[in-house]
Order: structure tokens, then C-alpha cells, then sequence
């Protein structure tokens, strides 16, 4: 847990699993289960703060904790006025305010150097393949008490289908230990039913949309995945995971691989073989690899950029419907 003695904090990275999990560890040291602890804890997003506001909070003395609790996400998205008044402000001394800085990238750390000097420097970088495959199983076994386990293909097929978003495979996780059960073992199967099933109707109909070169389409798809929930990245992590078994289809056909063969090792299920098999003729081995490219190069510039993600998604939708490269 992050020690609470300090005044400031720069949390900076792309793992927002884990920034959350700090920010809610300081908040318990912090505010200590006041009953009144919302009043003591502020949150301000970069990109559209009053910065009177925030230096209106960060002054103002805690209500019923000893210490308040503010935190800024976002902070590579400050104006260099704000910044300015924000390193101010710091040089100040917080006597009674915890602060915390959020930024997606730790290039933060290197731009900012003035700030980062004043802080308290956490980094929360993504996990190495093996380092998540780690953590998936022992999320299942801490959140059971060691009660459940999961197959090392359940846990890959998760990875699939949500790459290194620990929030989305935290949320697919605890379906899953909910949908099993009294039952020990979560399965390749159990991933299926509850997570595998609705991304795979999704991926295919944006992508069916985006070969129809039908953007009209294609974006309205988009948009009721981020009303149910879908984040930008996440829709462009379907689409690559889609790509990819498609991908992966394309060269067991070539060795000879029957479909009914194919169909069994990339775990296809029967209500989607035909329509799988039918996207698969119809996209070119070539064209699988371009249109990924894109698309994990759209994936690199939501990390990356301060643009905003649903134009990135925009964009590379339009981008693959028009057939660009």
C-alpha cells in the first residue's frame, strides 16, 4: 500500500488497475472510513478543470478527516498557465491535503522534471505477458481464498480478448468466479460462455461492416459499445483480436488444416463457424496484416496522445472502411 506521510504524488503509467488500487489504498490511509469522506476527497480531470476550483479545494480544511484527499487524472492534458500555477501552488506546502497526480504516460516524469521533483514518484507500467498471466490466476485464487483456480487456457483466452487491461479482466474475472460457482476450476469453456460469446458478435459485426466499406455502419456499431460500456481501446483490442484468429485461420487453411479442424483450435463455436469461415475467405492474408498494423498503431496513439480516443477511433474506423494505408 502507498504511505499516506507524504504530501504529494505523482502515480504515472499506463496500468489503470493498478493507479485506481493505490488511489483507493491512500484514500483508506487517508480518510480512515470517515463517515463524511466524499466531502475530503476530490477528483479533477486535466483536460477540463477550473483550476480555481482545484486551488479552492487544495486551500479549504478537511471536514471531518484530518487530511483531504485530491487527486488530478490526466495531468499531461494541463496548459502550461495551469501547470505553472499547479507547481506553485505545491511549492506552497499542503498542510492539510494530500495530492495526487495521474498521468497516463511516464514520458511525464521526463517533460515535467521541475514537477516531478516535487512529488513522490510511483510508476504503474504494463505487465510482461508472463507477469499478467501471474496475476490473472492469482486474482482468481486471492478474490476465492484459494478456493478456485483457472486453466492456463482460460486465462490466455482472456488475455486475448482483453490484452493488458487489468479493469476489463478484473470485471470478465469476477463473472466468471459468480457463473462457477461451487466449482473449483474455471475453464476454456466457462471463458466462452461468459466473455468469449459477446465480443466474438461484436468483432464480427464491426469488421463485417468495415469490409462492406460501410463507415456509417461500422461507427454506429462502435457507439453502442461505448453506451454499454466499451472503451475506446477496447473496441480497437476486439478488433485485433478478431484479426488475429482470422489470421491465424488463414495459415491452417494453407498447411491444409480442414475447417472443422480450424474451427476446434481457435475455439469457434458452432452458431459463429459459418459466418467466421465466410469473413475469413473474404480477407486476405495481406489485408489482415495491414489493417492490424493500423489498428495497433491506433491502440499506441491512445496511450500516447492527448487526442481524444473516441476521434482516434474515428478515425482508424474511417480509416479501414476507405481502405487506406
Amino acid at each position: 500500500m502507498v504511505s499516506s506521510r507524504s504530501s504529494v504524488y505523482l502515480f504515472a503509467g499506463d496500468n489503470e488497475y493498478l493507479k485506481e488500487k493505490a488511489i483507493t489504498d491512500l484514500k483508506s490511509a487517508i480518510l480512515k472510513g470517515a463517515s463524511g469522506d466524499d466531502l475530503d476527497y476530490k477528483v479533477f480531470h486535466g483536460g477540463e478543470l477550473d483550476f480555481h476550483e482545484v486551488l479552492d479545494s487544495v486551500a479549504t480544511i478537511p471536514f471531518l478527516s484530518s487530511k483531504k484527499l485530491v487527486v488530478i487524472k490526466n495531468i499531461e492534458d494541463l496548459n502550461d498557465e495551469n501547470l505553472g500555477r499547479l507547481i506553485a501552488c505545491i511549492k506552497k506546502s499542503l498542510k492539510s491535503t494530500v495530492l495526487v497526480l495521474d498521468a497516463k504516460s511516464d514520458s511525464v516524469v521526463n517533460e515535467h522534471v521541475e514537477l516531478a521533483g516535487l512529488a513522490n514518484v510511483s510508476r504503474f507500467d504494463e505487465m510482461t505477458d508472463a507477469e499478467l498471466h501471474h496475476w490473472v490466476k492469482k486474482f482468481v485464487q486471492v478474490k476465492t481464498d484459494s478456493k478456485k483456480n483457472i486453466e492456463d487456457d482460460a486465462a490466455k483466452e482472456l488475455k486475448d480478448l482483453h490484452g493488458k487491461n487489468l479493469l476489463a479482466l478484473s470485471g470478465e474475472m469476477e463473472k466468471l468466479i459468480a457463473f462457477t460457482g461451487e466449482r473449483s476450476l474455471i475453464t476454456l469453456a466457462d471463458v466462452e460462455k461468459v466473455a468469449a460469446r459477446s465480443a466474438f458478435s461484436s468483432a464480427f459485426d464491426l469488421t463485417r461492416a468495415i469490409e462492406n466499406n460501410n463507415p456509417d455502419e461500422a461507427l454506429s456499431i462502435a457507439a453502442d459499445l461505448t453506451a454499454a460500456g466499451k472503451k475506446h481501446h477496447e473496441i480497437i483490442g476486439l478488433l485485433c483480436w478478431h484479426l488475429r484468429r482470422i489470421l491465424r485461420a488463414k495459415t491452417l487453411q494453407a498447411k491444409g488444416e480442414p475447417d472443422s479442424r480450424v474451427a476446434n483450435i481457435l475455439r469457434i463455436g458452432r452458431r459463429y463457424q459459418d459466418n467466421f469461415f465466410k469473413q475469413a475467405k473474404v480477407i486476405g492474408i495481406k489485408e489482415a496484416r495491414e489493417k492490424l498494423k493500423i489498428l495497433l498503431e491506433a491502440d499506441l496513439d491512445i496511450k500516447r496522445s492527448r487526442l481524444d480516443p473516441a476521434l482516434i477511433l474515428e478515425f482508424v474506423i474511417m480509416k479501414l472502411c476507405l481502405g487506406a494505408r
